[in-house]
């Protein structure tokens, strides 16, 4: 395989070294369910490792719930893990043509994000009806769309900006006499419309009353691409109206954003970046 891919033998040792670590955490039908969702299986392995390389206390408890939770001033945070898939349908995001030029369907992309923090919302929902949350714990979704095609590539703005605030392009205020730039700012998208004509939202952590989630951390990282990376490329995008959000101080490590309200239409989303290793 090597032949093929000369960085395979290199990503097969860290992979190996990964799971050292993360074998006392992984469900029992972890490495069977490698060979049918290995992007998946994957991202909870690198999720877990490099949340105990920032200094986090990880622990297993069942595999109905959640993957894992860490504890946080006291507080048990659990935290979920999910890797959209391209999708089906008319929305699906179409493969890279590879030698054509095209445009980036954006807005699929989005979509693929917006479905996956639902798809963990609801999950949420299900785990404290049966007893296995309490609604005292916060909740990290923990979102990797390596397998969405595009996506890793990134926009500006950045995917999870759009999908979780609703940060839609720039625009620019022209004096139409001077040619001077009178004011820039993102609009706000709070909804993308599906081929169907239904409107899907995209500002969850923004104008919105969602307080399940407290925060999301996201990554691009993959088995084909971790040598990439010095450390990792986690970004924690909080959410301000959460029932339990999380202290920047916690995951000073990791990028982090967060939204500031300029007035009751406008916000800011600050960058708070990590602290050098």
């Amino acid at each position: 395989m090597s032949a093929f891919l000369p960085h395979a033998l290199a990503h097969r040792i860290k992979a190996e070294a990964m799971w050292e670590k993360y074998e006392q955490y992984a469900d029992r039908t972890f490495l069977s369910s490698l060979r049918t969702d290995f992007h998946s299986r994957f991202w909870e392995m690198l999720l877990c490792t490099e949340l105990l390389a920032a200094g986090f206390k990880v622990v297993k408890e069942s595999d109905a719930g959640p993957e894992f939770y860490i504890t946080l001033n006291g507080r048990r945070v659990w935290v979920e893990a999910v890797s959209p898939k391209a999708g089906t349908g008319p929305d699906a995001v179409p493969p890279i043509e590879y030698g054509h030029a095209g445009t980036v369907p954006i807005d699929r992309i989005v979509l693929r994000i917006a479905s996956a923090l639902s798809e963990k919302i609801s999950h949420y929902r299900r785990s404290l009806n049966a007893g296995r949350i309490s609604p005292e714990d916060g909740y990290i979704i923990c979102i990797n769309p390596s397998q969405v095609p595009h996506a890793k590539f990134g926009t500006e703005p950045s995917y999870p900006s759009r999908a979780l605030y609703g940060v839609g392009n720039l625009t620019l205020s022209i004096d139409r006499y001077s040619r001077k730039v009178l004011d820039q700012y993102n609009v706000h998208t709070p909804n993308v419309t599906k081929m169907s004509g239904a409107s899907v939202g995209t500002s969850p952590f923004f104008g919105s009353t969602e307080k399940s989630c407290s925060a999301v951390i996201y990554s691009t990282m993959d088995f084909f691409n971790i040598d990439r990376f010095l450390g990792n490329d986690f970004a924690v995008y909080h959410n301000p109206n959460a029932e339990h959000p999380l202290r920047a101080e916690a995951f000073r490590k990791f990028d982090q954003f967060c939204p500031e309200p300029i007035d009751e239409s406008r916000f800011t989303l600050r960058h708070f970046p990590r602290e050098a290793v």
